[in-house]
């Protein structure tokens, strides 16, 4: 390994292979496995992420990019609230190796892709309740907030990338914890490198514009818009863009927006919602009112509140249910 890549190789990471301390449990899917420890495996158990690399510039990107973020993240007690964390990092052949800290799910799987507000007439489909996702809303925003803080952007947002964890604080069946996860393409704020990052279906409408020359430069205004496409994914069951589209038809749609593209379903529910305080911060973050000048899918990314505003309206959603 030393011989063949001349990259500096940071302290904190381990050169060698990660299978003589932990046992390989079962796999989750092709790039992360379910280990533990050798020295007691019946013990804790953690997620290994592997990521392969071809030449020193790519291992330097992974160095530089997602595990420089995860270190970040984990040691920084607030972002470790809201994020997800690594116990180590591992360099071994041609793959870094990442042990982090073991979800339940990830949120895709929560939702399920179904309605919120056609749960009426699907009684046995299972979605969130108005309050868990209210919660994802708060952790992501805190996340990001501290993460913003940091000198970070996450630039892939979406509901794949929020893990749920049983909730520490609480001791009901049920409760739950979100935390935001997937560092690959977290970059330090104001850096360009290449093409803009993202999903298609979660890319803010300057990003999509701009893809086609390169000239697009995420910004924690592009990270909100992301986080308005989850919440909307949260009330629809899916982005507010088909996820069967390619990507350049996608692109095209999002870049030709005039007006946040809030479905009527959407609309109608907050409209008829019996939770007046749901109703109204959902109103809040997608169309924006009161002192906001848009929601988070403001098509001006001046428009967009930011985290701070967004965590304000959140705090007095939680202050007004709990008076009533």
């Amino acid at each position: 390994m030393e011989a063949e890549f001349q990259s500096e190789i940071p302290l904190d990471v381990n050169k060698s292979d990660p299978l003589c301390t932990y046992v390989v449990v079962k796999h989750i899917n092709r790039c992360i496995t379910m280990v533990s420890p050798i020295t007691d495996p019946t013990g804790k158990f953690f997620a290994m992420k592997r990521i392969l690399f071809w030449s020193d510039a790519e291992l330097e990107k992974t160095l530089n990019g997602e595990v420089s973020a995860m270190r970040s993240i984990s040691d920084d007690a607030t972002a470790s609230q809201f994020c997800r964390t690594h116990q180590e990092f591992y360099i071994f052949e041609n793959s870094v190796y990442i042990i982090m800290d073991l979800a339940e799910s990830d949120l895709t799987k929560l939702v399920g892709r179904t309605s919120f507000y056609n749960r009426a007439s699907n009684p046995g489909i299972v979605c969130l309740s108005s309050r868990e996702i209210v919660d994802v809303m708060m952790s992501l925003a805190s996340g990001l907030n501290r993460m913003f803080d940091l000198g970070l952007l996450h630039c892939d947002i979406k509901s794949d990338n929020v893990f749920v964890y049983p909730d520490p604080d609480h001791h009901e069946p049920g409760n739950k914890q979100f935390k935001l996860a997937d560092f690959g393409f977290t970059a330090p704020i104001g850096q360009f490198d290449g093409l803009p990052c993202g999903t298609p279906q979660w890319m803010a409408p300057e990003l999509a514009k701009n893809l086609m020359n390169g000239m697009g430069l995420n910004t924690p205004q592009t990270d909100i818009w992301s986080l308005g496409c989850l919440l909307l994914e949260l009330l629809c069951g899916e982005p507010p863009f088909p996820l069967q589209d390619d990507p350049y038809t996608v692109f095209g749609n999002i870049s030709k927006l005039t007006a946040p593209p809030v479905p009527d379903v959407v609309k109608l529910g907050i409209e008829g919602e019996q939770d007046v305080p749901f109703a109204t911060l959902m109103r809040s973050m997608l169309i924006g009112g009161e002192s906001l000048k848009g929601g988070l899918l403001a098509i001006n990314p001046d428009e967009r509140p930011t985290y701070g505003q967004i965590i304000a309206m959140i705090q007095k959603y939680y202050r007004d249910k709990a008076n009533e």
